[in-house]
């Protein structure tokens, strides 16, 4: 079972963490295929401030922005604005969590950094905003740290949008881009629409040994897991020893009797 709760670390605030993210992202410079790695980039692909390669993507930059009416934007391609929000897990500030604000915040900032590298998958233009929503957190077995679970949802001007589902720890660097643990398009999942997720995803301990995690967001009161392995827990997390191999499937119950199923499965194992 984990220990007593920890408290994650606290993120640094405001421009120190800006900092930070760019100097990161910098560090990942990118180069045309084939370029010697010990030779710096061409002059004109070294990314200038504040356009970067976030944290080793291969394609695409961040821009944060200060001003209100010049809002977060990363650029896919081909090149569109896409408004970036953020939605704090239960219980972390006012207005309530599940309503997405502004990306400016310290805690904002650094789900940004782990999230930005995974939005390859949603290019071609018709991406209008995307809200990266921690729903939940869990202190993870025999010492492995302090781990957040978030849904990224993109929004598009076609109506049906996707998610992606990550997973990232106290342990990981500010560098260090989100573990996927599952996708799915044309849902309505981590939307007003769908505002209850599961999740789960298989990760080694510090001790060596494999576990299965499960989470819930708000509204869940029971975590179920079947397949390769079976067993349930009150609540709104699981964390049980695991095969290393075997399909394992989540359904949570929640708090009105409805039942909810794992969104896109598909993470591989930590």
């Amino acid at each position: 079972m984990p220990g007593p709760r920890t408290a994650p670390p606290a993120a640094p605030a405001g421009d120190a963490l800006r900092i930070r993210v760019l100097r990161a992202a910098l560090a990942h410079e990118r180069r045309p295929r084939g370029w010697p790695a010990a030779l710096p980039p061409p002059r004109s692909l070294v990314p200038r401030p504040p356009f970067v390669w976030g944290c080793g993507c291969s394609r695409g930059p961040v821009e944060p922005r200060r001003s209100p009416w010049a809002r977060p934007c990363r650029a896919l391609r081909p090149l569109s604005p896409v408004h970036l929000t953020y939605t704090p897990p239960p219980g972390h500030g006012a207005p309530p969590a599940r309503q997405p604000r502004e990306a400016t915040g310290a805690r904002a900032l650094l789900a940004w950094a782990h999230t930005a590298c995974r939005l390859s998958g949603w290019e071609g233009g018709a991406v209008r905003a995307v809200n990266a929503w921690d729903f939940a957190e869990q202190d993870l077995p025999e010492g492995g740290g302090h781990a957040v679970w978030s849904c990224v949802r993109a929004s598009t001007w076609r109506g049906p949008g996707a998610v992606t589902l990550l997973l990232r720890t106290d342990r990981s660097s500010a560098a260090a881009p989100g573990r996927l643990v599952g996708r799915a398009r044309a849902t309505a999942a981590c939307s007003r629409f769908g505002r209850d997720v599961v999740a789960g995803a298989r990760r080694r301990s510090p001790r060596g040994h494999r576990y299965f995690l499960a989470v819930g967001s708000r509204a869940v009161v029971r975590v179920e897991a079947d397949g390769a392995v079976g067993t349930a827990r009150d609540g709104r997390t699981l964390a049980v020893r695991a095969p290393e191999e075997g399909t394992v499937r989540v359904t949570a119950r929640l708090d009105d009797g409805g039942r909810l199923r794992e969104v896109g499965a598909g993470g591989g194992d930590g």
